[in-house]
């Protein structure tokens, strides 16, 4: 049998070629999460082929990132960052786009659609590498820079985390995230914002997790298209310092009531004040 195969959208004949292959052949060398696909050609003897069937297609493996911190500002490839979804318009590479025109920073950044706009009934994804978080004592840090430009009611983005790759949930602002939903009542982006903004947020539960992985999810309605997102810039690392959790109050009297935390650290600062107080101007801190 005859072989060739080479990355998703190859021309045949442009691809690496393999005469005279047994029924399963070894490929080596592949780049981590990445589509391939591949023909095959049967012969029966000297003189006498048959025709090329496929193509077939497979995708490797993502890589999973063990050493912190993590940068990828897609300069030199996709970053082994995979688009994904229905009706999927994301693509890496330089923007070129009347809104999107240029990267978060350098040349390339993953864009709904490099030098358009994305499309109608959309609901894609990129999604991350596999952050090996085993070693952790602290939760996972979370930045990128993003740039968007959605029909404002009907068509949005946000970011959700998994630790199996199949169950999803949606990353919200506990408390911590910066430029987090500018929708705050379904807790994603849409709209408009004409810079790219730097966000950053903590993948909660991630700490001693073996697979972490995130995702950014785009999803459009039926009529109406606009260039979308542009995401880059990505940042991660252990946080350096524990984030308080599972907050709430007990015990509440007339003039006085017991708050309560969980949390990973020996030592807390508290502040409090009437609903609606501007942090640092409440009625003083108080070490335990």
């Amino acid at each position: 049998s005859n072989v060739e195969y080479g990355v998703e959208g190859f021309i045949q004949g442009q691809g690496t070629f393999i005469a005279n292959a047994n029924d399963t052949i070894a490929l080596t060398s592949l780049t981590p999460g990445t589509t391939y696909q591949y023909y095959i050609q049967d012969s029966c003897g000297a003189g006498n082929i048959g025709v090329w069937v496929g193509p077939f297609e497979f995708t490797t493996n993502q890589e999973v990132i063990s050493t912190f911190p993590y940068s990828e500002g897609f300069e030199t490839d996709n970053g082994g960052w995979i688009a994904g979804g229905a009706n999927s318009s994301w693509e890496w590479g330089v923007p070129a786009g009347t809104f999107i025109s240029i990267a978060g920073q350098g040349s390339n950044s993953w864009v709904t659609n490099l030098d358009g706009s994305y499309n109608n009934s959309e609901n894609s994804y990129i999604r991350s590498v596999i952050f090996d978080c085993s070693s952790f004592t602290n939760d996972l840090s979370y930045s990128f820079t993003m740039i968007y430009e959605t029909e404002a009611c009907c068509d949005e983005g946000y970011v959700e985390y998994s630790f199996d790759g199949t169950n999803w949930m949606r990353l919200v602002d506990n408390g911590t995230a910066t430029a987090w939903y500018n929708d705050l009542g379904n807790q994603w982006w849409d709209g408009t914002d004409a810079n790219w903004n730097y966000r950053t947020n903590v993948i909660p539960g991630s700490a001693g997790q073996s697979y972490v992985q995130i995702r950014h999810v785009f999803s459009s309605d039926g009529s109406v298209i606009r260039e979308g997102f542009g995401v880059d810039d990505i940042f991660a690392e252990e946080l350096t310092c524990p984030i308080p959790a599972s907050l709430g109050a007990t015990n509440i009297g007339t003039y006085d009531a017991d708050i309560y935390w969980t949390s990973t650290g020996t030592q807390w600062n508290v502040e409090y004040g009437s609903a609606g107080f501007t942090p640092q101007t409440g009625m003083g801190t108080v070490t335990y």
